[in-house]
């Protein structure tokens, strides 16, 4: 689980999970009752990225990244590192 300092957050810390099947079923039914954040980096992860309360998407590889996901994520990084500025931005921090 990961611990994050929410002041006056959007995400609750205590809410943050981690997505671990692709399945559009499973991302549904952990919307019902959980906050989510989706961080993938192909047009495998398009839908997730959408239905998630925050999509980052990550250009790290050398690929050619399409305009529809790029319209999908909330935040683009190019750098892994940058995910922990993100999730505390997020959390209102």
């Amino acid at each position: 689980m990961l611990e994050i300092s929410c002041a006056s957050s959007r995400i609750p810390k205590d809410e943050i999970v981690s997505i671990v099947s692709r399945s559009q079923v499973k991302v549904r039914d952990l919307l019902e009752v959980h906050r989510a954040v989706m961080v993938g980096d192909g047009l495998n992860n398009l839908y997730a990225l959408r239905a998630t309360d925050l999509g980052i998407l990550t250009v790290q590889q050398d690929t050619r990244t399409t305009l529809k996901l790029l319209k999908a994520a909330d935040e683009i990084v190019t750098n892994t590192r940058e995910l922990p500025k993100i999730l505390i931005k997020s959390c209102g921090g």
